[in-house]
């Protein structure tokens, strides 16, 4: 592992880092180093086309994703820097700061400012004063995947990096409240570590920062927030094969013309039906790390497929044309399940997406589930 200040000499091993961003340093001299980077080898690609479910240009996709080498890093920041909760701008010395093209796309949208040094915490106004932090944060968080897979990880990567647990940690006060964002704070991954939540209001302000970037779709990582809680038996029994459906929220947004009639065909074939919304996460790990085959619209419930780990998994996901997304063949690629991916017809309408279930893409379904029953007899 190769720790280098990216103002200093360099070793041979090392990765040569990118060009210094030109606002890293300002007239107060603040510092901006990456005090670990780590160039992973590309991941095996294969990318088998299946036209009978429109799966070959995203096979092209997820194969050019795991042929690009994977980085991780993570930068220290240091100096007078300020953090607005609800803008999520970073600002060093009154300047904007972004290392990487990944920050900068989480803090790009609005300005804020305020100077400020502390070497102890303390509240007054609307400011939050500490010394050092690790700042978690993702423009997407409020969702269960972004959690999982964009922040969790940066827990991980800070214990195996030594980051000291006596740094804070500072969260969107809003994300905190958030189910999943509870039980995380509960687990041993956040359980011993200060949390400092962040109000839309309030304006962070240190000397010291630490922005980690872990790698996308990294098995080491995701498998250790896996195993931070428990998992627990709901009270109804499931089979090992399941078709989920949304709850009536999301409906409002997203729906699937069809999809009824695909639940029944299904059940009769003796899927269990899951709304995951009706069960704790530990509940949802209890069910998913049992399951066999699973058919859905595709969504974050599918985040669960991290809990299977070992083992033969046929994921049908189906998918609305006009939100074509790669996230889940991704993840499952890591894990080595099978998954296929129905592209279905969509239409939109203000902000609701209408997409329709055609029959051979339920009929290649039926007869997969067909093929299951014998498979896993």
């Amino acid at each position: 592992m190769d720790h280098y200040e990216l103002f200093g000499e360099h070793p041979k091993t090392a990765v040569k880092p990118r060009k210094t961003p030109h606002h890293a340093v300002s007239k107060q001299r603040e510092q901006s180093f990456v005090f670990h980077e780590r160039l992973g080898p590309p991941l095996e690609t294969c990318a088998t086309p299946n036209p009978t479910s429109n799966m070959m240009a995203l096979d092209k996709v997820v194969a050019q994703r795991f042929a690009l080498p994977l980085w991780e890093r993570a930068y220290h920041v240091k100096g007078r820097i300020s953090i607005n909760a609800r803008r999520k701008h970073l600002f060093v010395g009154g300047d904007f700061f972004a290392p990487s093209t990944r920050k900068k796309h989480e803090t790009r949208h609005h300005n804020t400012y305020q100077k400020g040094l502390a070497v102890f915490r303390s509240y007054f106004g609307n400011r939050v004063v500490l010394d050092q932090v690790l700042w978690l944060t993702h423009t997407h968080q409020d969702f269960y995947f972004h959690t999982y897979h964009d922040l969790m990880t940066q827990v991980v990567l800070a214990d195996e990096l030594g980051i000291s647990k006596d740094v804070p940690i500072v969260v969107d006060d809003s994300w905190a409240d958030l189910p999943h964002a509870k039980l995380f704070l509960k687990s041993d991954l956040l359980c011993d570590r200060q949390i400092v939540r962040l109000k839309p209001d309030e304006t962070l302000v240190c000397k010291s920062l630490y922005m980690l970037q872990p790698q996308h779709f990294c098995r080491r990582l995701l498998d250790r927030v896996a195993s931070c809680f428990e998992e627990e038996r709901p009270d109804k029994d499931f089979s090992d094969r399941l078709v989920l459906i949304r709850d009536k929220a999301t409906l409002l947004s997203r729906s699937c013309a069809g999809m009824q009639d695909l639940v029944q065909a299904l059940e009769a074939q003796g899927f269990s039906v899951l709304d995951p919304a009706l069960l704790t996460m530990p509940q949802q790990k209890w069910v998913f790390a049992r399951a066999s085959h699973i058919v859905a619209e595709n969504g974050s419930a599918l985040t669960n497929i991290v809990h299977r780990g070992a083992g033969d998994l046929r994921i049908d996901a189906l998918m609305a044309s006009r939100f074509p997304s790669t996230t889940f063949q991704s993840l499952s690629k890591i894990y080595g399940f099978d998954y296929r991916a129905h592209v279905l017809p969509s239409t939109e309408q203000g902000k609701h997406v209408q997409s329709e279930l055609t029959p051979d893409v339920m009929k290649n379904i039926l007869k997969q589930a067909n093929q299951n029953i014998r498979k896993y007899a």
